[in-house]
């Protein structure tokens, strides 16, 4: 039979539970006495010891063989002594000898460093650690084993990490004849689940609704991904992110999404993919866009309001969605039309997959308008035209313009605002496009009616708008005089 003393570099509770499984023989005080002695020496951490009866010494007289005496080899010198002192401590009484043929000088703690540091640094081990590492003499060969500890995150790390284990025994010969055992998960396994992570789908609608609430992020998109790592239940999932951003704002945008994932991964578990970032002119796209429906009458009653990037559930890409009014429904498509002809004037967009979504299905709303608010609205621009604030004034024309498409009054005051700050390009443009437009000719009803309303307008700036009207008109020279009258 035989009587078991080890030192195990775990706690001495642990030590105690691995033995309890083994039968104990007749001595069990005197083994446990030893077990304890070298379990609560931390300077033993790494040894081990086994103490047996020697069957052919008297029964009265037991005389005991001690075998599988292992210590650390970086500290073997301080081991040894320590365990001569335990046992003639304990077995002083006895009679007892060393099987020198079992005794191991062990890499105990080249051991622990690299399965530390392969801890560290592996993709597959996050939320693991090592607890501790024992030995244990296999009771169907008599061999000795190695017996690792660890706390793991997910099942599936414990099985890679003893593999691990496996391999580095395997590599170094100091550890031949001794095997890794891994059959008591229950003992050697820690289970500490990490904070639960949101589910992908959950992720990507989140990151959706995110993206539609924060101001700075309009007009950008971002999409996720999951990465297993090459290694599917056990390395921690990694959330891969690509995306598309406005140009002009990029700075912004870039942070504001750093901003969002970090948020929404507090495990910081997640990466973009810059390989895959799309920058897109949309301000460039949205500014041509507008100033051609503000200044057109094609389009009166027309506003674009934003322009946001919707997730394509057929091709899994994302298509550019415009909002706003119109005051027509047959201007959506016209409006629809000129922005994929301004895209098409810029490969940027194919080459990203961008595609624009019908426009009446997606974003726009037919509008009517109320003539009575646009007055409203042109009051309010007068009181600030007549401070000076041309520039404020110009935002409530164009608000009394959308809510009373046809009005020509509105659209003159708006020119006349434009040359007062010197936009005479965009005044002149304006100008020509609600004359052909509108149809204003001189001595007509809606002519006369624009006389009343700038009556106040005199002196250069009357002069400009004269100048200008003449510009613009597709009448002959000739008629000069009637303008103005």
């Amino acid at each position: 039979m035989f009587l078991l003393a080890s030192a195990f570099c775990t706690a001495a509770e642990t030590t105690k539970q691995e033995n309890a499984a083994t039968s104990v023989p007749a001595h069990s005080e005197l083994a446990a006495r030893l077990q304890q002695a070298i379990a609560d020496d931390p300077r033993l951490d790494g040894a081990w010891l086994t103490l047996e009866i020697d069957e052919e010494s008297p029964k009265d007289s037991p005389e005991y063989i001690l075998r599988f005496r292992a210590v650390d080899r970086e500290r073997a010198g301080k081991q040894l002594p320590l365990l001569d002192e335990i046992v003639e401590e304990l077995v002083n009484e006895s009679k007892f000898r060393y099987d020198g043929s079992t005794d191991f000088r062990l890499p105990y703690s080249e051991f622990n460093r690299e399965i530390q540091e392969l801890i560290r640094t592996d993709v597959r081990f996050p939320g693991c650690e090592l607890l501790g590492v024992s030995y244990r003499i296999n009771p169907n060969d008599d061999a000795l084993e190695l017996v690792p500890r660890f706390q793991v995150a997910r099942d599936g790390q414990f099985d890679s990490l003893a593999n691990e284990c496996r391999r580095i025994v395997s590599n170094s010969p100091a550890w031949e004849g001794i095997a890794v055992f891994d059959g008591d998960p229950e003992r050697q396994k820690v289970v500490v689940p990490e904070a639960p992570e949101p589910e992908l789908n959950q992720l990507f609608e989140m990151v959706q609704r995110s993206v539609r609430q924060i101001p700075a992020l309009e007009g950008a998109w971002l999409d996720v991904e999951v990465d297993d790592q090459g290694y599917p239940d056990v390395a921690p999932k990694i959330y891969v992110f690509t995306r598309g951003y406005d140009s002009q704002r990029k700075v912004a945008q870039l942070r504001a999404m750093e901003e969002l994932a970090a948020k929404l991964i507090p495990s910081g578990r997640y990466r973009f993919d810059v390989s895959q970032d799309k920058e897109l002119p949309l301000s460039e796209l949205l500014e041509d866009l507008r100033e051609e429906v503000d200044i057109d009458p094609t389009y009166a009653g027309c506003s674009i309001s934003r322009a946001d990037f919707q997730f394509n559930q057929d091709d899994e890409s994302f298509d550019l969605v415009l909002q706003g009014r119109a005051w027509q429904p047959k201007q959506i498509d016209l409006i629809t039309n000129r922005c994929r002809q301004l895209m098409a004037r810029s490969s940027v967009w194919d080459d990203a997959g961008i595609h624009l979504n019908d426009a009446k299905v997606d974003g726009f709303k037919a509008v009517l308008g109320s003539p009575i608010q646009g007055k409203v609205f042109y009051a309010e621009a007068m009181r600030y035209f007549w401070k000076g604030d041309y520039v404020s004034a110009d935002k409530w024309l164009s608000r009394a313009s959308i809510e009373d498409p046809q009005n020509v009054i509105y659209r003159y005051w708006r020119v006349i605002g434009e040359l007062a700050v010197g936009q005479q390009v965009i005044a002149e443009r304006r100008l020509k496009k609600t004359m052909d437009g509108l149809e204003v000719r001189p001595y007509t009803q809606r002519y006369v009616e624009v006389l009343r309303a700038i009556y106040r307008v005199q002196g250069p700036l009357r002069q400009q708008l004269l100048a200008a009207e003449l510009k613009a008109s597709t009448l002959a020279r000739g008629a000069s005089d009637r303008f103005g009258y």
